[in-house]
């Protein structure tokens, strides 16, 4: 006799909803916005939004671990629910972002000091020249670090905020694979922030490279690190149950949602608009990644 599907709890249930809901898009840069906003303020801008944007995505992200903790502790074993824990109490990345921070903060107050009391006018804050000489240039230099100093430590912030994703799939049972590192490095970002350096906007090159890592990484990465989380859940709740199988909520990897964060509701295979809101949408949303 064929055996009656067991329900998912509703913690499970509550669990793989938070998962099927990934980041907004306007938490993560837009490298071609970056480049205009870096322009007309001097990096100034970018410097500070960039790690704050990503503070934001953490803070997403450990509401979602929430959910994952607690699903742990009583669907899986104590032991698991606390290396999870441990996993997402990891602070590296967020004294990373503090420091950017308030290293975007130093040079926003070294700016001013260059602009209103120094003679070397506005105009060296968009044409630095590191090997200036002259009573001002320390004003110059702690400019040029804050910022540059905001760019590497966001990159940092965001490659480790990917890399504690692959340690939380470990910990349910995925196998471990080579590390995964996000460079940034795309040809379109790099060869613009190329560009400004020469024309002597020195710090525009690690603006744009770190706002193509943190792009990627919340567009990309968070949503594929979703995707298997929800699939893990799926897989643990079905393996527990003594029937050995469970009707379980279409898994997320086979979703596709409205991108705009506003909306996200579900859309047919190879949509081109949503059926809801009426926008246009990429068609290669689907599966949430390429």
């Amino acid at each position: 006799m064929k055996p009656v599907a067991a329900e998912p709890t509703r913690l499970t249930r509550g669990l793989i909803a938070a998962l099927d809901r990934p980041p907004p898009d306007a938490l993560s840069a837009s490298p071609s916005l970056t480049a205009v906003t870096a322009f007309l303020t001097a990096g100034l801008w970018p410097a500070w939004s960039l790690p704050h944007k990503m503070r934001v995505v953490q803070r997403w992200r450990h509401h979602v671990l929430s959910f994952l903790i607690d699903w742990a502790k009583f669907e899986v074993d104590p032991d698991t629910a606390m290396q999870i824990a441990r996993a997402a109490a990891s602070r590296g990345d967020r004294w990373m972002l503090r420091l950017a921070v308030w290293s975007a903060w130093i040079a926003i107050v070294s700016a001013f000091y260059v602009v209103l009391i120094s003679p070397v006018g506005a105009g060296r804050l968009w044409f630095v020249d590191p090997f200036h000489s002259g009573p001002y240039s320390p004003a110059l230099a702690i400019f040029l670090g804050g910022v540059g100093l905001s760019s590497v430590l966001t990159w940092l912030a965001a490659n480790f905020h990917l890399r504690r994703g692959e340690r939380l799939l470990t910990l349910l049972g995925k196998p471990p694979r080579r590390a995964v590192w996000e460079w940034g490095l795309r040809p379109i970002p790099v060869l613009v922030g190329g560009l400004m350096a020469w024309w002597g906007m020195t710090w525009a090159l690690p603006l744009l490279v770190a706002a193509s890592a943190q792009s990627r990484v919340v567009r990309q990465h968070d949503r594929r690190l979703l995707a298997a989380l929800s699939k893990r859940v799926c897989d643990r709740t079905v393996e527990r149950q003594p029937e050995g199988w469970v009707r379980m909520p279409e898994p997320r990897d086979r979703i596709m949602r409205c991108r705009h964060a506003d909306c996200q509701g579900v859309l047919p295979e190879d949509a081109s608009f949503c059926p809801q809101c009426g926008r246009r949408q990429r068609r290669s949303m689907a599966a949430y990644g390429e």
